[in-house]
């Protein structure tokens, strides 16, 4: 149990920090540098539009580049608070699928039922992290025609300014 909490609260601590600085220290002059190209643009419109299931099951794979998601979402427009508990959740669900169920692939190939367990557990938490996102109204709707993003977390809609207006 200790190990679990280390090593959940060393992801936890490193992730926040590393997804705040991307967030409050650097995003304004990166948009500034990288406000020319579309791809970056078209990136950023990707990610603003990525949904809370996805994300959480992004964050519960050991091998998911979070120091490249948390860039990402740092730069976007995401809600903070909901990111990171997102995030957090995801990873310290993760961090407990590894403890149970070894740290290696061939670990889980020497007892097969193991593999199969933690394959059916990570579909089994896609599918309830789907329904309490449909049940919460979490996902991120659609860009508005005057440019704005809006979000509906837990019923309550609010405006956040689309990249275009950041610059």
């Amino acid at each position: 149990v200790l190990g679990f909490l280390y090593s959940w609260m060393g992801v936890a601590a490193g992730g926040t920090i590393m997804f705040l600085l991307w967030r409050r220290v650097f995003k304004r002059f990166f948009w500034k540098l990288a406000s020319r190209s579309r791809k970056l643009e078209r990136a950023q419109q990707w990610v603003n539009h990525f949904d809370t299931a996805s994300l959480f099951m992004l964050a519960l794979l050991p091998f998911a580049p979070t120091s490249f998601m948390h860039f990402a979402f740092g730069m976007s427009d995401m809600d903070e608070g909901h990111y990171l508990r997102t995030v957090l959740l995801g990873k310290g669900a993760m961090v407990g699928m590894m403890a149970v169920f070894g740290q290696s692939l061939l670990s889980s190939l020497r007892n097969p039922g193991y593999l199969v367990l933690a394959i059916a557990i990570w579909g089994g938490m896609y599918w309830v992290s789907k329904q309490f996102c449909k049940k919460h109204d979490i996902n991120w709707k659609a860009v508005q025609p005057n440019g704005a993003m809006a979000y509906s977390v837990v019923g309550s809609p609010a405006e956040k300014t689309p990249i275009d207006q950041m610059r």
